[in-house]
C-alpha cells in the first residue's frame, strides 16, 4: 500500500481559509504517475492511502473522493469508479438512476436528489469527465464484485455519469 507520503506521488497546496486557528485546508495540486505506472506494469493493483504532506511538512488526511478524482485525471485513467454505501444516485422519488446526464458546459446535473450525500461524488465524476477520463460511475459497495464486468455488462448497479453537450 502506498500513500501520498511516498515517492512524491502527490503535490498539495493550501486552499481556502484556515479550518482551525493555524491549519489550512489542502487540495491536491498534482499527481505523479511514476509509481503507479511501475505497479501497473507488473500487473498489480495499486492501493493509495489518502494521506499526504502539506507545504509546511505536516501530515494530513485527504478527502478520498478528491484523491480518487485527482488520481484518475493525473494518470489519464479510462474509468473513475467511486464506491458508496448507497445503491447509486437517486431521483426525487427515491429510485436509483442508472444514468445521470451532466452539462458539458458547467458540469451541472439534470434533476436528482442531493439528499443522499451524492453531490461531492457527482461533482467529482463531472470534473474527471471534463478533464478527459472517459467513464465515471458511482457503484455501491455491495456490488464491488461486478467491477470485473464493468466494460462488458449493461449497467445493473450504481449510476453512470454522462456528459452531454
Amino acid at each position: 500500500m502506498l500513500s501520498g507520503l511516498d515517492g512524491q506521488i502527490l503535490g498539495l497546496r493550501k486552499c481556502g481559509k484556515p479550518a482551525q486557528a493555524s491549519a489550512y485546508s489542502v487540495e491536491i495540486s498534482e499527481v505523479s504517475p511514476f509509481w503507479i505506472d511501475v505497479i501497473g506494469e507488473k500487473a498489480a493493483v495499486p492501493v493509495l492511502l489518502n494521506e499526504g504532506i502539506d507545504c509546511d511538512g505536516m501530515r494530513c488526511m485527504l478527502d478520498a473522493v478528491q484523491l480518487a478524482t485527482a488520481c484518475a485525471i493525473g494518470w489519464d485513467a479510462d474509468v473513475l469508479v467511486l464506491l458508496d454505501r448507497d445503491e447509486g444516485v437517486r431521483d426525487f422519488a427515491g429510485s436509483v438512476r442508472r444514468w445521470l446526464e451532466l452539462s458539458q458546459r458547467n458540469g451541472s446535473p439534470d434533476s436528482y436528489s442531493e439528499g443522499y450525500g451524492m453531490l461531492d461524488k457527482v461533482q467529482a465524476c463531472s470534473a474527471a469527465l471534463r478533464a478527459g477520463v472517459r467513464r465515471a460511475r458511482i457503484l455501491p459497495w455491495s456490488q464491488i464484485d461486478c467491477l470485473e464486468d464493468f466494460f462488458r455488462a449493461k449497467i445493473r448497479y450504481g449510476t453512470e455519469i454522462i456528459l452531454c453537450p
